[in-house]
């Protein structure tokens, strides 16, 4: 598989002669590896799940084990395999209720939603890919 990078990312200057070559990939946080960005964003953080696959929640959580800064519920369904509408959804606030139901800042919502997507893909989910949408996340 061929790794194209986000639009924001940006690219180097070429490399100069008798020097290392550049990285490909800045995130505009400093980091300049997809998996060096992911690990950034999410140090401090944990999932834990409640309920059953079926019907539950995905607890979002930043801080110390057991007395967390920031929590966060996010509810969570199965479907039968109806693949057009999705395996596994879980639900999001829209960007619009974002900061009332979470308590967070809006520019954190991208950050927030991309490791709860990929945290539960890597750890429940390992052969699905999943779709972010403004209210959800959908796993196929």
């Amino acid at each position: 598989m061929h790794y194209t990078p986000p639009a924001h990312a940006k690219k180097k200057a070429a490399p100069v002669p008798g020097e290392n070559a550049p990285e490909t990939y800045v995130n505009g946080r400093g980091g300049n590896t997809l998996e060096a960005d992911f690990q950034a964003r999410s140090a401090g953080c944990t999932l834990a799940y409640r309920g059953t696959f079926r019907l539950g929640a995905i607890i979002y959580a930043e801080g110390v084990e057991g007395r967390p800064a920031l929590c966060v519920v996010f509810r969570h369904q199965a479907r039968r395999a109806h693949l057009r509408q999705g395996r596994f959804i879980v639900h999001l606030p829209t960007a619009a209720q974002w900061e009332a139901a979470t308590g967070t800042p809006l520019s954190r919502r991208e950050d927030i939603v991309d490791f709860v997507a990929e945290t539960v893909r890597r750890e429940e989910a390992g052969s699905w890919r999943y779709v972010i949408g403004p209210d959800r996340i959908t796993y196929y």
